[in-house]
């Protein structure tokens, strides 16, 4: 970016305009005072919009006197609102305003508008991007990410309730292109789409890693920059008392899909209800669950099958329009050569 890192040192020594944008601490108070302001160019100009006692007062308003500073531009004080003997006011070249730099009148108007758009965020269950309790987002980083929020939370969703018993560890690789950005509220996604089902609390994106913490449960982020198959991929794995879930979904366009489950490669819509049946690879095992279906007037919009790693074992994955009830769940489940069903309801989400 055509950034150079240096010392304060090379800074004073090097700058004809030093402007100031840190914190007040015991480390940065009076960090520009005479000593330093002794070692600048001559005609240098200093600006501080950060706070109050960083930049000496008495001493810049001596080295504005001796000709050292040309000018200053400050609207932050060691004591606001400034006394009426201030060193620094009347002095030529030196611009002083209130610290109410941004209260101008397009500054309220963006104000008002980020406000009504955090607002609308919050209303629609997406991340406020200026939460005072929530990691910044910056607008570019959000455009990058925002098209897999759905998807994040559909694939944790999905994994907490293929899951056996307490969850331990959620973890959550990103694959691609996408690990040139900050991932971590994507992660937060996942750690909400899983928490959401099973949590009478409603879960947010400022409050899922607090309640993933309450509950022991620990969230890792891994990246890495290649994948085989896909530009970019997600890959949830969720380890529980008994067994763990791996998860993969990836973006097509903008329609996100669930493309693999424990390995075994699938393209799945996960906007609406799946029903995943691991079953005896034989003849008549599929018609009966589409015969129950249908008598309980439950649409399927979608269906695939896959082997398994046990030997004579399919996995059935179905699409379905509608949520299915128990006693439906529970009639698949008795069939013969039906060894699992497992409803996996995105209404959660």
């Amino acid at each position: 970016m055509g950034v150079e890192l240096v010392t304060l040192d090379q800074i004073v020594e090097r700058s004809d305009f030093i402007t100031v944008h840190m914190p007040l601490t015991a480390e940065t108070r009076n960090m520009f005072n005479k000593d330093n302001i002794a070692k600048m160019k001559k005609g240098v100009r200093l600006v501080n919009c950060a706070r109050g006692g960083i930049i000496n007062e008495e001493d810049l308003a001596a080295a504005v006197k001796e000709g050292i500073v040309a000018g200053a531009a400050i609207d932050v004080y060691t004591s606001e609102p400034i006394p009426e003997n201030h060193p620094l006011l009347g002095l030529p070249g030196v611009v002083l305003t209130p610290h109410l730099g941004a209260s101008t009148v397009e500054a309220q108007i963006g104000v008002s508008i980020d406000v009504a758009d955090g607002i609308a965020a919050a209303l629609k269950g997406e991340p406020v991007l200026t939460a005072v309790n929530m990691a910044p987002v910056s607008p570019q980083v959000m455009n990058v990410i925002k098209p897999y929020f759905d998807l994040a939370e559909r694939l944790g969703c999905m994994a907490g309730a293929l899951a056996d018993g307490a969850v331990r560890t959620v973890e959550a690789e990103y694959s691609g292109e996408i690990t040139g950005v900050n991932t971590q509220l994507l992660t937060t996604a996942v750690v909400k789409g899983m928490l959401n089902p099973i949590l009478e609390t409603n879960v947010n994106y400022v409050n899922a890693p607090s309640l993933a913490k309450e509950r022991g449960i620990t969230v890792r982020e891994v990246k890495t920059e290649k994948t085989a198959d896909f530009s970019n991929l997600i890959t949830v794995t969720v380890t529980a008392e008994k067994k763990s879930v791996v998860l993969q979904g990836a973006l097509f366009g903008t329609e996100g899909r669930i493309v693999a489950i424990d390995g075994y490669r699938v393209d799945v819509d996960p906007h609406k209800h799946i029903l995943l049946c691991p079953h005896i690879n034989r003849p008549g095992v599929i018609g009966k669950v589409g015969t129950i279906m249908g008598n309980a007037n439950i649409n399927i919009s979608g269906m695939q099958v896959g082997q398994t790693d046990q030997e004579g074992t399919n996995i059935m994955v179905l699409t379905v329009d509608d949520a299915i009830p128990a006693n439906v769940i529970s009639e698949v489940t008795a069939l013969d050569g039906i060894f699992d069903a497992r409803l996996i309801n995105f209404d959660q989400v």
